[in-house]
């Protein structure tokens, strides 16, 4: 008769730690996800719109994730943060990093969106132009804000970076990796040339008649 064993020890705990992350990661990313998509479409009345934006929040994740392998598993800068490599990245950090990320980068983009879907509904045409216009409305009326709550953010989190553990500092670096970004690459350049090469098509939503282009 087969006799249950039991084992314990660092390498143990962390198989069951990573069984027990990968277990839960798919619930954690459909409610985020959801939750995300849900408020946005009650925002803007778009398909389009919410959809841009899951994708780009997951494009600021992933690379983020990439400065974060060159940093800590390859050692790209370790002597500066003032640690040795180990060739991994704790097991925490992506799961920590994408509730994180996303939860930031909603917050620029409700406050941007915001902006741009009341200065859409404020025109009469809703054609292209009218469209290019309420984009760049949005950015001009938000970028300065919003670019001086992301570098007060990145201060904030490059002081985790001065942490002795590893999984701090790997938080820190990411978050300020993710913040700088999101407000300059993303919400600063990508966002605004989506939106513009969509034109009418970013606010489209199911009964909703297409606007021609102008």
């Amino acid at each position: 008769m087969p006799v249950p064993l039991l084992v314990g020890g660092p390498a143990a705990e962390l198989i069951d730690a990573r069984e027990s992350t990968a277990a839960r990661l798919p619930i954690a990313v459909a409610v985020i996800v959801v939750a995300t998509g849900l408020l946005l479409v009650a925002l803007t009345g778009s398909v389009v719109v919410p959809v841009k934006a899951i994708c780009m929040n997951i494009l600021t994740l992933l690379a983020t994730l990439g400065v974060l392998v060159a940093v800590f598993q390859w050692g790209w800068g370790s002597a500066l943060l003032g640690f040795e490599p180990w060739g991994a990245l704790d097991i925490t950090t992506p799961l920590l990093l994408f509730v994180f990320i996303f939860g930031l980068s909603m917050d620029y983009e409700v406050f941007l969106l915001a902006r741009i879907k009341e200065e859409w509904d404020r025109r009469t045409a809703n054609g292209r132009i009218d469209n290019d216009r309420a984009v760049l409305a949005g950015i001009t009326a938000t970028g300065p804000v919003v670019t001086t709550a992301a570098v007060a953010l990145g201060i904030v989190f490059l002081g985790f970076a001065l942490g002795e553990l590893i999984a701090v500092k790997e938080i820190g670096v990411g978050m300020t990796v993710a913040v700088l970004l999101d407000v300059t690459v993303v919400r600063g350049l990508l966002l605004p040339s989506v939106m513009s090469l969509l034109g009418a098509a970013n606010w489209w939503r199911p009964g909703r008649r297409a606007t021609p282009a102008l």
